[in-house]
Parts: structure tokens; sequence; C-alpha cells
């Protein structure tokens, strides 16, 4: 028995040794030929074998040749087979049949979403060779489509019509759309803390059919849904919990969903005490500043991570790169949460290179005129991100991304970069209309906001009208000899007049601009200074008794100084996020300065920038004027009073829900001649709509109104609106909007009453 059984293990090692040695056993190939294919090139089909006549291969180079025809994946069958042999080797065929290629695609029976949104998800063209497994995941993917659209029992069936002689198919999508499928019902289980309103709330997509908002229901919307309910669960002190399930009923008519949810809420906890390992650059008290909640304190994982981020930027601010914080959580009592955070402090870094990219336009001098960190500082986030401020101030980019390299066996040095994205700052005005009351309008020219890329600015403006013509060309320098130092000049000739204004005024005249950036009270601080020399003239002053005595025709010249000293925090000029703006302005013209008119003129105006939920921003302005003459007989020309009402978009203050010039001392007959004090509040709501190029909506409330004088100011007696609206900055146009609004206080020369009323306002160029 045991010979027996030697024998059969010696058999057995014969038999695994010689095929193992037929395995590597190398065979020369003489030719390879190619059967089978139609429409494939054999050439392709060869090239990627790597069978070549000449070389030598195993069983396992053929089996890597199958692999690799297979993956062209035009191939239903791939065989290869050695067809004879020669003394100069053997002789191979490869064997294939392709896959039937697509003749047509019919669609049959969408309605509810386009021909081509289907095509796009099919992702099937003609000629091209298809599988059945190719075909089931064209079938799926409509069916997704129709699901993510609300048609959640949308069926699609395909008929496939084969024409055998040219191995071509003809495909028949035939789509049952089905009634769409609204959500009925969200029924949350197994919460306490929180009833289902408040969490239904939690859900940015997935919500309740209603009269007034449709509910489609999307796996991926709820799926990103699910997620927030955890955020808020986790941000109001519960850190455990989760969703144990969810499912989905249907009504019987199959037109309703209804939503289950289970959650598990777990314990409510407490932040406990805090302790800091491994800090030598900054004490626990001045860490334990960068916290965003304290001891007692609700379990807030925003907050957790907020403080986190404190953290790291307090570290990084001093050119801490390399710094690790391991933050851990250890649960003590049934309730709280104690933290402990391993800090590795590194070493300072300071900037090697600061690198740009991007500019296709601008010069690179004027990019790096506005970063604030240079070569040889410390490193500094709150630097960088400053410098990404101040670029993106200039308005000549779309996207402004910092970055930085770290230095191949370096720690102690590190690379900036700054990426941006060029955007068009020129802007082209080339219009012509009829108006009822002005005739013929129209205007003419262009606006250079990025001279030749040298951060220059020049315009060219010319409007014309039956009672309106203006013609003006302005030129600016931002940076002087290098220096932060403003200078510009401007030429001007306005022409207004007609029965809508009550007089005719011509202005003409030139001014000189110089400004400068100032580092006290802090670095967002410039001043202005303008000095202009103008020639008014009123003439044709219309058969209104108060109108003559105020407004006598005769011609004046003025030599006035205007100071404007700014303080501006913005984070974008397009469409603002945080951030405020600031400024006096102080005009004095006449006295010592020579010239007929003689008067002081004061503005100051504040607006905030202040983010609120998602992409919505909260805006809020005011601004008080004051004018008074030198002396009680100083002559102020007309149109340098204070105006407001509609746009004001040749003069005055934009007042929506009136019309141009409305609010304020008006004469019998309904003339503006103009006021010595104005005030107005405003406030916004904004959403962005589109960041590129700049579109937002805006619901609006403001008042305001303007006095004769400053005895008869009152703050309480204003005129006002409500409405929304929308602004698009429009490459080559610059900004465009519709404003509607309602103004609550206009006068009814019936019953002597206010009465409210919507008006249209369309803007041109006026940012805020």
């Amino acid at each position: 028995m045991k010979k027996i059984l030697i024998l059969v293990i010696l058999c057995l090692i014969f038999i695994i040794s010689d095929t193992l040695y037929s395995q590597e056993e190398k065979i020369k190939i003489a030719s390879v030929r190619i059967e089978g294919t139609d429409q494939t090139r054999v050439q392709i089909i060869k090239l990627t074998s790597q069978l070549r006549a000449g070389s030598e291969i195993t069983g396992e180079d053929i089996q890597r040749s199958l692999k690799r025809i297979w993956g062209l994946g035009v191939f239903s069958h791939i065989q290869i087979e050695e067809e004879s042999r020669t003394e100069e080797g053997s002789n191979f065929v490869i064997k294939v049949r392709e896959f039937p290629r697509i003749e047509n695609i019919v669609i049959n029976g969408n309605e509810e979403i386009k021909r081509k949104d289907i095509e796009d998800k099919l992702d099937l063209y003609r000629l091209m060779h298809i599988s059945s497994l190719k075909l089931r995941n064209a079938i799926k993917k409509v069916e997704k489509l129709y699901a993510d659209k609300g048609f959640l029992l949308a069926e699609v069936d395909l008929k496939e019509d084969y024409l055998e002689d040219e191995n071509k198919v003809s495909l028949n999508f035939d789509i049952n759309e089905g009634e769409k499928v609204q959500i009925k019902k969200i029924v949350f289980y197994g919460n306490t803390a929180f009833d289902d309103k408040i969490l239904k709330r939690q859900f940015e997509e997935t919500k309740e059919d209603t009269w007034w908002r449709g509910a489609d229901f999307s796996q991926e919307d709820f799926k990103r849904d699910k997620a927030k309910l955890l955020e808020f669960y986790r941000k109001n002190g519960y850190r455990d919990a989760f969703v144990i399930s969810d499912s989905l009923r249907y009504s019987e008519d199959k037109t309703g969903l209804f939503v289950d949810i289970t959650v598990n809420e777990g314990t409510k906890y407490y932040f406990g005490d805090v302790v800091l390992n491994g800090n030598e650059v900054f004490s626990d008290r001045e860490i334990m500043e960068q916290f965003e909640f304290r001891k007692g304190d609700q379990y807030n994982e925003e907050e957790y991570i907020e403080t986190y981020q404190n953290m790291s930027k307090l570290y990084q601010d001093e050119g801490y790169v390399y710094l690790a914080i391991v933050p851990r959580e250890i649960p003590v009592a049934r309730d709280t949460i104690n933290l402990e955070y391993s800090i590795r402090e590194g070493n300072r870094v300071r900037v090697n290179d600061v690198a740009i990219k991007g500019n296709t336009k601008t010069k690179e001098y004027v990019i790096r005129r506005e970063i604030t960190i240079k070569p040889g500082d410390m490193f500094s986030m709150e630097e960088i991100q400053r410098s990404q401020r101040e670029i993106t101030m200039l308005n000549y980019f779309s996207k402004v991304e910092p970055g930085f390299n770290m230095i191949p066996g370096s720690t102690e040095e590190i690379n900036l970069e700054f990426s941006v994205e060029e955007k068009s700052t020129d802007y082209a005005n080339m219009s012509a209309g009829m108006s009822q009351r002005d005739g013929l309008i129209g205007a003419l020219g262009i606006s250079m906001n990025n001279f030749f890329g040298r951060g220059q600015r020049f315009s060219i403006d010319w409007q014309f009208g039956k009672v309106y013509r203006s013609f003006q060309v302005s030129f600016t320098e931002p940076w002087v000899m290098g220096t932060p130092t403003l200078a510009g000049f401007s030429v001007f000739d306005t022409k207004r007049g007609g029965e809508y204004y009550g007089f005719d005024w011509r202005n003409r005249g030139m001014s000189l601009r110089f400004g400068r950036e100032f580092k006290w009270p802090d670095d967002y601080f410039r001043a202005d200074w303008i000095f202009q020399v103008v020639e008014n003239k009123v003439s044709n002053v219309r058969p209104d008794l108060e109108l003559q005595a105020r407004l006598i025709g005769n011609t004046s010249n003025a030599v006035s100084i205007t100071q404007i000293i700014t303080r501006d925090s913005r984070d974008n000029q397009e469409f603002p996020t945080r951030g405020s703006f600031f400024s006096v302005t102080n005009q004095y013209s006449g006295g010592f300065l020579g010239g007929s008119e003689d008067f002081h003129k004061h503005i100051v105006k504040v607006q905030r920038y202040i983010p609120v939920l998602g992409k919505f921003v909260f805006y809020d302005s005011f601004i008080f004027g004051y004018l008074n003459g030198f002396q009680k007989d100083s002559y102020i020309p007309p149109l340098d009073r204070f105006f407001m009402g509609g746009t004001a978009f040749t003069v005055g203050i934009p007042l929506r829900g009136y019309d141009d010039r409305s609010v304020g001392p008006l004469t019998e007959t309904g003339y503006a001649f103009g006021a010595n004090t104005l005030l107005k509040w405003s406030t916004e709501l904004r959403f962005q709509i589109l960041p590129n190029p700049t579109v937002f909506g805006l619901i609006f409330a403001e008042a305001g109104n303007t006095w004769e004088d400053i005895q008869h100011t009152n703050p309480f007696d204003l005129r006002r609106s409500a409405g929304f609206g929308f602004r698009v900055f429009m490459p080559m146009m610059g900004l465009l909007g519709l404003d509607i609004g309602y103004g609550f206080d206009h006068f009814d020369e019936v019953t002597n009453e206010r009465k409210g009323e919507w008006k249209f306002h369309f803007q041109f160029g006026r940012y805020f």
C-alpha cells in the first residue's frame, strides 16, 4: 500500500512539473492574422495585442493579449489560436466578434424632460459599439434622471431591432413617465429633544408638498439633508446622534410619498475642562481667548471646529506654518466632554518668494503693489488674507486665490503664490432711443478701468438728449511715482433743462484730484482732495414765482476745494459680503478762493455689509447732508443743492418708490428747487445668484427726505418705501438693474392725504 501511495505522489509531481514547464515554454511567432473584424481596423487589433512576428511568447503573454483586446470595448467574443507550426515558428489567428453598432436612437414618451437632457444621460451615439452592460447602465441613468425630477415611478423600456447583415442595431427607448411623485409627509421617529417641525426645517431641499411649493424627491438631496440634520443635532449638544434608518412609502394612487426617518439622539453633552499641552509661544490665557465656547456650554461641533481654526490662525499669523494641533475628546461623567489639545508649535517661517500667476492683461507690478506681505517677512495668514482682499478690490479679477508651497529641505522659509483670473474691466456705452420727455436720446462712451493693464483709469462719456447733454473726459493714476498717491483730472460740460427741471442749466469746467492712502487710524483709511473750477449758467426760468425768486438767471463762477475722508473695509466691490464703507465729504466754494459762489457742503455716509444665512448678505446705509452759504445772501447754484427721489440718474440722491426729484421742497406748481439738508436710511437683504458675472437679487426698505434748512429738518418726517430688484454686472456694459418699489407716502392732491404707489426704476452704473 505504501509503495502504491509513493508511486501516485511521484506521478503527480511529474505532471505538475511538466505543466509548469509548458507554461514557461516560449513559442516564436511566425505570423499573426485577424479574423472576424468588420469595422475595427486590423492594425489596431494587432498593435493592441502586442503579438508581433519574430517575438517569443508564453501562455501568460497570450492571456495578457486577450485582456488588452477586451479593453477596447468593441468585441463580444475574442479567441487566440495557434493555426500551425513551421520551422520559422507558430502561425496565430485572433478570432473576434464585434458588438453591434448603433444605427439610430429613438426616444418616445418624454414630455416632462427634454430629449437633449435624456441624450446627455444616455451618452450613446450613432456607430458606437454597444454591449448589453452599456444598455443596462443607460436605462438606469435615464430612470435616475426622472427620479431626480420627482418621477420616481418612471419606467424605461428598450427595444432592440438588429440588422444582422450589417451587425447594427436600432435602439428604441419607450418611456412611461408616470405621475410626478410629491412628498406628502415627513415623519420622524425616536426624537424627543426636538419636535418634527424643528427637524423638518433643517432640510433645505427635501420638503413637504404645499399649495405654494412643490416637493420633488431627490435621493442626492435627501442624502445631503440627512447630513444637515446631524449637523443640527451636533450643534445643539447631541454629539453621538445618528440616523438609524429611513424608508419611503407610496400612497395608494402612487402620486404621494411618505418619508420615515428614525433617529437616535443619544445623550446631550456639555463642554468640561480644557487642558493645553506643548504650548510655549502663547500662554494658556492667550489661546483660551480664541475659544468659541466656555466650560458648561452645551456641546457645539461648529464652535469646536471654529475654535481649532482660531487656534491655527493665531499661530499662523506669527509665522508658525508647521504647527500641529491634535485635539482629543474625553467623555467624563454621563454628559460631559473634557478636551485636551496637544500642540507641536514648530519654528517660525519666513517668506522666501511671492509669485503671481494667471495675469494675462494686468501688469505684475499693479498686483504686486497691493500685496502687503513681502519676501523676507514673517509668514502671516492675516497678511495673506489682507493681500487677497486688496487685489480683489482692484475689481480686475473674477478670482483671487492665495496659496503657499513648501521648499524641499527647508523648514525656515516658504514660497507664496497668488493665482488670479482676469475679467473684463472695460465698459463701452453706445445707445440711442426716443423719449416723450427728452425726444431723441443716446449715449456714446468708453471706460477703461485698467488702462493697458497699468491700473490707470481713462474714460470718455457723451450723453445727449433734448433736455440733457453731457460730455466728460477723465484720467486717473492711482499710484504716482510708485507710491500710494492718486492723481487725476476731469474736463466736463453738462447741460440740463426743459419743462421737467423748470429752468435751463449749464455746467462746465475742470477738476484736479489728489489722494493718498493712510496707515492711521488704520490702513483702510484714505483722503482725497479735489480742486475744481466751474462756470454755472442758469437761464430760461419757467413762469413760477417761487422759482424765479430763488433762481435768478445769471452766470456764476465757482472755485472750490473738496476733501473726502474714506474708510473702506469691504471685501469686494461688486458683491460685498462683509466690511463697511464710511466717508465724510466737505466742500468749500468761494470765500478766499474767489468766484461768485459762496457755500459749504458736508455729507456723511455709512454703509455696512453683514453675512447672514448661506449666500444672503444684510446691507444697511445712512446718509446725512448739510449745505449753507457763508453769508445770508450767498449765491448757491441750484444743482449743488440736495434733491431726492427715483434713481437720481442725472442728479440727486436715489429713493426708490418715488419719481426723480419729487421728495423734498417743491413749488406750488410742482418744481423741485433743492434743499439744504438731507437724511436717508436704507436696508437691503441681498442674495447672490451667480458669482461670475455677478448677479444678485435684493429686497429693500428705505426712508428719506430733504428739507429747506436745518431748522425745518425732522428725522421723523421721512418718505418710506419697500420693494425688490436685481443687479447684474455685464462685461463691456457695467452694472444693470431693475427695482420695483412701493412708495408709502405719495401725496394725494384730491384728498390731501398720503397714499401708496408702485414705481419701476432702471439702474445703470450705480453700485450702492
